[in-house]
Parts: C-alpha cells; structure tokens; sequence
C-alpha cells in the first residue's frame, strides 16, 4: 500500500523526496476521477450540442470595466491563503511530516501571504487598467453548455466533499476535535454523490439547461469517477475493505494473483492490524492480523464493466433519461451487492440488517424500476 506518493516514490524508485508527502494517495486518485469526469462529461455534452439536443443561451457580458474594489480583495484574500500556507514549507519542510495538522493550523508565511496577494491582485489590476474603456460596453454573447461543465465541477467536488462528510458522520459519529485532527478521513462516497447531486441539479435549472439531457451526459462519467475513487481506497489502505477472507482460492481464480482473492493491506494508512517486520517506512507500518476480500478493487472493475455498457447504450437507445435511470440502476445493484462482502456499519430496519450504503442503493435502485415505468408508459415523458 502507498498511504502517500511519497512511499510510492520511495518503493518503486528508492527516493526520498519528502516533498511529496502532502498528496495522499487517495487524494490524488479522487482529484484524477474528478478530472476523468469532467472531460468525459464535457465530451458527451459537445456531442449531444451537435445532435441539437443541449442549446446554449445568450447572456450579456460588460468589456471595458475596471476592476471592483470587491474583486481585487477577494483575489488578495485567495493569494494570501495560497502564500500563506504553501510557501511556507519551502522554509520549513519539517511541516510535512503532518501536513494535515498543519494544514489547519496558524502557522504560515505571513511575507509569502502578502507579496502573493498583492502580486494576483496587481496583476488582475494592471489587465483591467490596460482594458478598460472611457465608457464600458455591454456585449451580447452566447454561453454553450459545455462551458458549464467547470463551474459543475468545482459545485461538485465542494458539496461532494461536504456531503461525504456529513454522511460519514450520521454512520459513525466522531466528535468535532477527531474531525479537525483528520478531517479528510471518513468520507462516505454516496453522501458526496447525492450532496453533489442536489447542489449540481440546482445550477444546472438556473442555468435553464435540460437537467434529463444533462444527467444522461454526467452517467457514464460518474461511474468512471467512482471506480477511480475506488483505487484510491485500495492504494491507501483506508479501511473500505472487505470481510475477512482465509478460503482457499477457488480454481477459477487460479489465473489471478493471490491478493485479487484475499489481501492483507501492508502499510495501509489507518494503521490497522499488525506490525510489519523489518518495515522500510517511518509511520505506516502495520497489515491486517487476516486477510480480506480486496472489494474496491472489485468495485472498479464493476465500475469499468458498467461504463462499457452506459457507452454502448446511450448510441443505441435515445430516449431522454434512459442512461442516468439505467446509472441508478447499475450502481444500486453493484453497491448493493458488493455490501455483503464489506465491512461496514449496519442497521436493524424492520427486522434486517442492513447497511447505509444498502438503504441508499435500495432508493437508486427502487427509482430507477420507477424511471422505467414511466419511459415504458410515456417515452417522451423527460424530453
């Protein structure tokens, strides 16, 4: 397991290179899907504009203003954040050895906050002075959807985020003090989706742009970006595994390596389990006392399998809402599924034991049976 791209580094390569601390395995992975999504979205959008299926709208824009006194301090505010935090540590390496501690804490370049604030805002200042008219015109201009697709991004990692938190702790609640100390552990994949969801579906009816359309374009790349997400749980190590798992592997599974059937996470980032003997790492050094089923792995392929099919079909069947009701349906079935070999928090309702992640899927699952009927009733009825 790489808890960092540092020990990947140091691993593979045999290099110290401490600066790579800070970017958590998971974290990179989660960052990679994010991109994976947005290109693919961006790209299904652009085909469905040629099909005249998604139409952009005429918005006015104003050439010539000066910049804001408003404008300049919120970009002062963000460089300064940036100097801040993220030159300090060219000072100071010593501050990634805990880079999420520090992080959250008060220590920073207070030099490296106000020249880098000064210099972005001077220089969004000069690029306005150098553009700005004795009398400002309004211009008409259009707005494609596919240009939409960084402003969903950036509402999707921010509530994503949010969401995956506060479901998170509606399954294992943890007091405040244990979230400031690791606050981007725990984070539950299907409250980040639905959060995400809500605030995208919002932005996406101000913008007057077709929400079926565009939950049809967002599909296949949502499953790609959980798939990805996945990997990232694996590499990490970071508990969102399996059950344990000392049974023989079966014949068929003879092609595959061993730990594809059962896994005992070395060097995961949770510290779970035993120490490891003779480990060449300096803080993740412990396995699984037992092996377990290595389910995110199981998860992508999954994921990989049904982003196949949600490609296949959107060519093949073009009713509007099909491919985001058949998503629903794909990944409450995999989810759904992949439960009953995971380790996870359970609920007693109505005499089941069941999983948050089970209830959720159920929902998924339940409104797609739901979105089919309806397609099969009135085909047009989302157009």
């Amino acid at each position: 397991m790489y808890p960092t791209l540092f020990h990947l580094f140091k691993d593979l390569f045999g290099v110290d290179w401490i600066f790579l601390k800070p970017i958590n395995s998971f974290g990179f992975l989660v960052a990679l899907a994010f991109l994976c999504a947005a290109f693919l979205f961006r790209k299904e959008i652009i085909r469905k504009e040629k099909e005249g299926l998604l139409h952009g709208k005429l918005c006015i824009d104003i050439a010539g203003k000066k910049a804001s006194i408003l404008e300049l301090l919120i970009l002062f505010v963000v460089g300064f954040i940036i100097g801040f935090k993220f030159l300090y540590p060219f000072y100071n390496s010593t501050v990634l050895n805990d880079f999420q501690h520090y992080i959250l804490s008060w220590e920073g370049s207070l030099f490296g906050g106000i020249v880098l604030g000064l210099g972005i805002a001077g220089q969004n200042y000069y690029q306005s002075e150098k553009q700005k008219l004795p009398e400002p015109i309004k211009l008409e201009k259009e707005v494609k959807p596919h240009q939409h697709v960084s402003s969903i991004t950036l509402l999707a990692l921010v509530f994503g985020f949010l969401g995956a938190k506060v479901f998170a702790w509606l399954e294992d609640p943890v007091p405040l003090s244990d979230f400031l100390h690791d606050p981007f552990s725990g984070l539950t994949i299907y409250g980040g989706l639905i959060a995400a969801s809500v605030a995208c579906i919002i932005y996406i009816r101000k913008q007057k742009l077709h929400v079926f359309h565009m939950l049809d374009a967002v599909s296949p790349a949502l499953i790609v970006a959980y798939g990805i997400g996945r990997l990232g749980c694996h590499f990490s190590g970071d508990g969102d595994w399996g059950i344990d798992n000392t049974a023989a592997k079966p014949n068929l599974m003879s092609i595959f390596p061993d730990w594809i059937w059962s896994y005992d996470y070395p060097n995961n980032v949770i510290n779970e389990g035993i120490r490891i003997q003779d480990c060449m790492y300096s803080d993740y050094c412990y396995k699984l006392a037992t092996p377990v089923f290595p389910t995110p792995i199981y998860e992508f392929v999954l994921c990989l399998g049904i982003f196949g099919l949600l490609m296949y079909l959107r060519k093949k069947i073009k009713l509007t809402g099909f491919i985001f009701i058949s998503y629903l349906f794909f990944n409450g079935i995999e989810r759904f599924t992949i439960e009953l070999i995971r380790v996870n928090e359970t609920y007693n309702l109505f005499g089941l034991v069941i999983t948050q992640a089970q209830i959720i899927s159920t929902i998924f699952i339940l409104t797609s049976f739901i979105g089919y009927g309806i397609l099969w009733k009135k085909p047009r009825y989302f157009d």
